[in-house]
């Protein structure tokens, strides 16, 4: 069993698996990794991580975790995930993100063709998809959306279930709106049967997350100042690069006549004057 020293945290290690509780913000990246050594947590192919409070998932939150093919955070106090979270867990094929408090899902946080075959967000308060591009997911098989707040689904997650045999949703439990007007035009009665027929959405658990968040730290300054942190930092990092690439840029455009002197002007021979000089100029334009 592993201890944080200065938080609360623990972690059990069997094999290749991790399972961790209290986990802090940050404590996942700089402690968990750091006390596995980064050889043991690039060998970690499986991470638990239960009753703790994550509000962001940043980017570079796994990096020491390259070989993970199986993810769960599990009551997590998670609202938001950062552009490309996942995106450098080749190996990842499970993930679930569940009785947490996720509002949207974006397809950015997991990048184009990655490994995901189970993507489990069941329990959260989800009531928009728009960025969710299942295009992204080519090998998914699974998508559990269960228990959230949803009134329609993406017209790629339409088509994917109308066309792939072997691709499934979970969608009990959501307060679904067959006559909302971004896919009404495109069910069909097996899925209107599906998804509003006689089932009887309980919001009582949605609700209960709802005042959790009113009642807690996670509503309001805090939440925001940190996704707001997390957004400037990253924006500072690709900004730098954009300056630099706008310095060489500008430097270049600023020299271009003398590039153009240097690159295409034949170099000057002395052979009546100085045969030794002129011997020179020649080889130094064979070179």
């Amino acid at each position: 069993m592993l201890k944080g020293v200065q938080s609360k945290y623990s972690c059990h290690m069997t094999g290749k698996n991790v399972s961790c509780t209290e986990v802090e913000k940050n404590t996942l990246y700089k402690n968990i990794s750091v006390t596995l050594s980064n050889a043991d947590s690039n060998a970690v192919e499986e991470l638990e991580v239960t009753n703790s409070s994550i509000i962001i998932l940043e980017e570079g939150t796994f990096t020491n975790f390259k070989s993970l093919r199986t993810l769960y955070l599990r009551n997590t106090t998670t609202r938001y995930l950062a552009e490309g979270v996942f995106a450098n867990l080749l190996s990842l094929t499970t993930i679930g993100i569940t009785d947490n408090y996720l509002e949207t899902l974006s397809s950015d946080a997991f990048g184009p063709n990655n490994s995901v075959q189970f993507l489990d967000v069941s329990h959260n308060l989800l009531s928009d998809l728009s960025d969710f591009d299942v295009g992204w997911f080519p090998s998914l098989v699974v998508l559990n959306v269960s228990h959230n707040r949803l009134e329609h689904l993406p017209a790629g997650v339409l088509d994917r279930l109308a066309e792939v045999n072997d691709f499934y949703a979970i969608v009990d439990n959501n307060p679904w709106n067959c006559s909302h007007p971004a896919w009404a035009e495109r069910l069909t009665e097996t899925s209107v049967a599906a998804f509003c027929g006689d089932h009887v959405y309980d919001s009582s658990e949605a609700q209960s997350k709802m005042r959790a968040l009113e009642e807690s730290p996670l509503n309001g300054t805090e939440a925001d100042e940190e996704a707001a942190g997390c957004f400037w930092r990253c924006a500072f990092l690709t900004c730098v690069w954009w300056i630099i690439g706008a310095v060489w840029v500008g430097v270049i455009l600023g020299n271009v006549c003398k590039l153009k002197r240097l690159l295409f002007t034949q170099p000057r021979t002395y052979v009546d004057k100085n045969t030794q000089c002129g011997t020179y100029a020649v080889r130094f334009s064979a070179i």
